[in-house]
């Protein structure tokens, strides 16, 4: 079993360690990073369009921003997520049983809850991995790059 939770967590771990080098980058090169208030603003592009740091800048920042929202979601233990897995591979072997029959409930269970975001624009997804987000891209980049 924690040869499962160790094969589930290369994913997760791969994006972490991508959102960590990028960011080594940033602050050694210092070009940035952009808040996404800026770098999803069409006026503040065009304004900066001869600015290769502000362009790197921005590349960046998505780059640390996707590799560390990849790397939460997936894990959240839910099937078909890795977190999942996880959860499997590291419960006590009694536990086992119920969280691998809860398992073909999961991909219900999580587009039950994308699908209360969309309709009802409850984010209970963003909510669990948001604060995370914020918390490790200012840790990486030295600022938050969300609100």
């Amino acid at each position: 079993p924690i040869s499962l939770a160790l094969i589930a967590g290369a994913g997760p771990a791969t994006n972490f360690f991508c959102a960590i080098i990028i960011s080594i980058f940033v602050r050694i090169l210092n070009i940035g990073p952009v808040p996404f208030s800026y770098a999803l603003n069409p006026q503040y592009m065009l304004a900066n369009i001869n600015s290769l740091d502000i362009w790197l800048g921005t590349l960046a920042t998505f780059m640390v921003f996707y590799n560390l929202m990849l790397g939460l979601f997936n894990l959240i233990p839910l099937a078909p997520l890795d977190g999942s897995k996880i959860l499997i591979g590291l419960a006590p072997r009694h536990l086992i049983p119920v969280l691998l029959r809860f398992e073909s409930k999961g991909i219900i269970l999580l587009f039950l809850l994308i699908g209360i975001d969309i309709f009802f624009g409850v984010s209970i997804i963003g909510n669990i991995v948001l604060p995370p987000l914020s918390l490790l891209s200012e840790i990486l980049l030295g600022e938050m790059i969300i609100n």
